[in-house]
């Protein structure tokens, strides 16, 4: 998936994901994921790649621009592997 935003370019096929989370809509019913990615170029834009399973009311894939602030939100709660923390440390902390 690829999108400009802002006149920045992001693209899934070439970053790297940090982590992923289940999405589910408002019935509860798994909706598709959301991926934490960073852009391996571009001083490492930071982003929010939702991929839907189209099969709910959330049937759209788009991408997200986040802030620092805004990807620290998005691990906030979660339970990491051992590969999810160390990029988080690596590219947040």
């Amino acid at each position: 998936m690829k999108a400009i935003i802002n006149g920045k370019s992001y693209n899934t096929d070439t970053a790297t994901l940090i982590m992923s989370k289940d999405a589910y809509d408002c019935n509860g019913t798994y909706a598709g994921s959301n991926d934490l990615m960073i852009t391996k170029h571009q001083k490492g834009l930071l982003f929010d790649a939702q991929n839907s399973n189209g099969q709910n009311c959330y049937r759209d894939n788009y991408i997200s621009a986040l802030s620092k602030k805004d990807a620290i939100e998005f691990i906030d709660g979660q339970l990491l592997t051992d590969k999810e923390e160390a990029l988080i440390y690596k590219y947040l902390l």
